[in-house]
C-alpha cells in the first residue's frame, strides 16, 4: 500500500508545477507596479479574503491572531555543563555564519515545516505552544505567500493545529531535550543548530556527557549517571536509548506536522520521505470534519503510528467512499490556491487600469 500511496502523491502533485510558474509571473507583475500601489493591491486582496463567506477560507484565515496571543520561541542553547557534567570540557559557542558553523549546518540541514511560507508564527515543540517569530516585513512577502497558495493565517492555523495534536507528555520531554543546541565531544556548541536537526539528518551524532546526562535526568528521570560516564554496557544502553528516542520523536512529530500542513495546503512541501502521509491526512481531515480535536482523538485512539496508517490504508484500499473523501479534500485545497491566484490577478489588472 505504501507504493500505491507514493504513486497517488506523485499523481496529485503534478499540477503544482504550472501553479508555481503562475505564482512567479504574478509576483513579477506585482514588483513591476509603483511602490505606492503595493499596499493598495495587498489590502484589497486581504479584505476580499477576510470577508469571504467560504467555510474553507474562514477555517484557515479565522485562526489569525495578534502578537499578544503568542509568546517568544524557545531559544536554542546548549545544555549547561555546570548543571549536568561539571568535569566535562568547557563549552565554546561556534557562531552562526562561521566556516566551522557552516560545515555543521551542511551536515545537519535546517528543519522548517513549510519552507515555501514566510511565517510570523511557528509551533514551539519544546513548550507545546505557538510562538511569535515577527511580522512579515513587506507587502511583497505577503503577496508572495498568497500567490503561492498560502492563505493569510496559514502559519497561525498550522501552529494552532499542532498545539491540539501534540499532547503526549513523554514527547514534550523529548522535544525539550532535542530543542537544545548540538555540540561536539570537545564542547563546541553550534549556534541555532538543534539536536533534533542533527539526529534528523541521518548523520552520526556525538553524545557528549553533558547531553547524555541531561537526557537521563529529563527523560529517563534518573540521576544515576555522572561524568565521566565509563565505558560499558550501561553507557551503551543509555546511548541506545537516545538513538531510539530520536526515531520515536521523529515519527511522532512528522505525522503531526504533515497533518497540520494538509490542514492548509493540498501538497505541502514536506520531506519526500513523508510525502505518502499527505493523502492519508487529507482523508483523515475530511473524515473528522476538519476538527483538530477530532483528529487528535483519532491519533490517540490508534495508539501508535503504524496502527493508524494500516487502518487508513485499509480504508482507502477497500472503501471507494474513503478514496473519494481524500480526493475531494485535495481538490478543495487546490481550488483554494487557484482562487487566491485568481484574486491576485484581478487586483493586479485593476491596479494597471484594466478594470
Amino acid at each position: 500500500m505504501l507504493a500505491a500511496s507514493c504513486a497517488l502523491f506523485l499523481l496529485l502533485a503534478a499540477p503544482q508545477e504550472p501553479a508555481n510558474q503562475e505564482a512567479t509571473e504574478l509576483l513579477t507583475a506585482f514588483r513591476a507596479l509603483p511602490q505606492e500601489q503595493h499596499k493598495v493591491v495587498l489590502g484589497n486582496l486581504e479584505r476580499r479574503i477576510q470577508t469571504s463567506p467560504d467555510e474553507l477560507v474562514q477555517r484557515i484565515s479565522g485562526r489569525r491572531k495578534g502578537k499578544g496571543a503568542y509568546g517568544a520561541p524557545t531559544p536554542v542553547a546548549g545544555h549547561d555543563p555546570k548543571v549536568y557534567a561539571p568535569v566535562a570540557p568547557a563549552r565554546t559557542l561556534v557562531a552562526k555564519g562561521t566556516a566551522e558553523w557552516q560545515r555543521a549546518r551542511e551536515r545537519y540541514p535546517a528543519r522548517t515545516l513549510l519552507p515555501g511560507l514566510t511565517a510570523e508564527v511557528a509551533y514551539d515543540w519544546a513548550t507545546g505552544k505557538p510562538a511569535w517569530l515577527g511580522e512579515s516585513e513587506s507587502e511583497e512577502v505577503r503577496f508572495s505567500n498568497l500567490v503561492h497558495g498560502w492563505m493569510p493565517g496559514a502559519d497561525h492555523a498550522v501552529a494552532q493545529v499542532l498545539a491540539t495534536l501534540d499532547t503526549d507528555p513523554r514527547q514534550r520531554l523529548l522535544a525539550e531535550w532535542f530543542q537544545h543546541a548540538c555540540a561536539t565531544l570537545q564542547g563546541r556548541v553550534f549556534q541555532d543548530i538543534t539536536l533534533y536537526e542533527a539526529w534528523y539528518s541521518g548523520e552520526q551524532v556525538d553524545v557528549p556527557d553533558v547531553d547524555a546526562i541531561a537526557f537521563a535526568r529529563k527523560v529517563l528521570k534518573t540521576a544515576s549517571f555522572v561524568s565521566p560516564i565509563p565505558d560499558g554496557r550501561r553507557r551503551d544502553r543509555l546511548y541506545q536509548q537516545v538513538r531510539d528516542a530520536a526515531v520515536e520523536h521523529r515519527q511522532y512529530r512528522t505525522l503531526r506536522e504533515v497533518a497540520a500542513a494538509t490542514f492548509v495546503s493540498a501538497n505541502p512541501p514536506v520531506d519526500p520521505t513523508y510525502a505518502p502521509l499527505i493523502g492519508r491526512c487529507h482523508y483523515l481531515w475530511a473524515k473528522t470534519g476538519y476538527d483538530p480535536d477530532a483528529f487528535g482523538r483519532v491519533l490517540a485512539e490508534a495508539g501508535d503510528r503504524s496502527t493508524l496508517l494500516e487502518s487508513v490504508d485499509q480504508a482507502l484500499k477497500d472503501d471507494p467512499a474513503a478514496s473519494e473523501l481524500r480526493t475531494q479534500a485535495w481538490d478543495q485545497m487546490v481550488a483554494l490556491a487557484t482562487w487566491l491566484r485568481e484574486l491576485a490577478r484581478l487586483e493586479l489588472e485593476r491596479a494597471r487600469g484594466g478594470d
